[in-house]
């Protein structure tokens, strides 16, 4: 698990702040209600309790990425989101380029936006991982 010395690894700071500031556009769209994140939630049968849920566990991933202490956890709460998150666009209808209610095409922006908040989530617990070693 998370250990209590911080990482020195520069890359693994990168890759950390990256993949918090991603959280953001989501974050700030769940916790406003704007209709697409409440149409997305209501479509996977999570309503607004998993909305907030999920807002919450992004905030806390977002904290513990930002300190180094904590990094290795954060990466790894991160992950556990990110694998739930494209879980649900694949184990649903919405698929890859959910069709927003008044669209007429599907857009892949969240799943892309997923796939690299995981990708980066692994990098940074590989790197951490790598510089305690």
């Amino acid at each position: 698990m998370a250990s209590s010395t911080p990482t020195k690894s520069p890359a693994a700071r990168i890759t950390a702040l990256l993949a918090a500031a991603i959280y953001i556009p989501g974050l700030i769209q769940k916790l406003s209600g704007a209709p697409e994140s409440v149409w997305l939630f209501e479509q996977t049968g999570m309503g607004d309790l998993g909305r907030y849920g999920s807002a919450a566990a992004e905030i806390v991933a977002i904290l513990l990425l930002i300190q180094p202490r904590y990094r290795q956890l954060g990466a790894l709460l991160s992950i556990g989101v990110m694998v739930g998150a494209i879980g649900s666009h694949l184990g649903t209808d919405l698929g890859v380029a959910p069709v927003f209610p008044g669209e007429s095409e599907g857009d892949p922006t969240l799943f892309a936006m997923a796939v690299a908040e995981l990708v980066l989530s692994a990098v940074t617990l590989f790197l951490v991982r790598q510089s305690k070693s």
